[in-house]
């Protein structure tokens, strides 16, 4: 019977110890990105009216990376963020990892931008913004 309890015990133990090391092994990046941005073509089409210039645009991108473990129980492990100041919010949980490319997808699976972890530049194309320009990184 005890050694059943420790069996049990070590079992529970060895699962507590993962599941945090699951939720405490997260590692968050901040860049500070620099390009030209627009409205989308797809939003001009439908909403606006004139020209659609790039213009100079600053944003940042925010990176979180969750354990390799992850990938156990889910198909990513990275989240995306991208804020242009006193501007739009956009999110990206659906994002693929290859290596030198992190794609970030659409919620249907569809590429819509490039974070490039070699050169550090990134593009996107949403339904409403277009940005490309390179990143540097402000806090890890």
């Amino acid at each position: 019977m005890r050694l059943l309890l420790k069996i049990v015990g070590s079992s529970i133990l060895s699962f507590l110890a993962l599941f945090a090391y699951l939720i405490l092994s997260e590692e968050t990046v901040i860049y500070r990105c620099e390009g030209e941005g627009r409205y989308s073509q797809s939003f001009m089409d439908e909403y606006g009216e004139g020209a659609n210039p790039y213009v100079a645009e600053v944003g940042f991108l925010k990176i979180e990376s969750f354990s390799k473990l992850t990938l156990l129980y889910a198909e990513d492990r990275h989240t995306i963020w991208w804020e242009r100041p006193n501007g739009i919010l956009d999110l990206w949980n659906n994002v693929r990892d290859i290596g030198v490319q992190l794609q970030l997808k659409n919620y249907d699976g569809e590429v819509e931008g490039v974070f490039s972890t070699v050169s550090k530049s990134l593009s996107f194309s949403t339904g409403t913004r277009e940005f490309k320009g390179s990143c540097q990184a402000v806090s890890s």
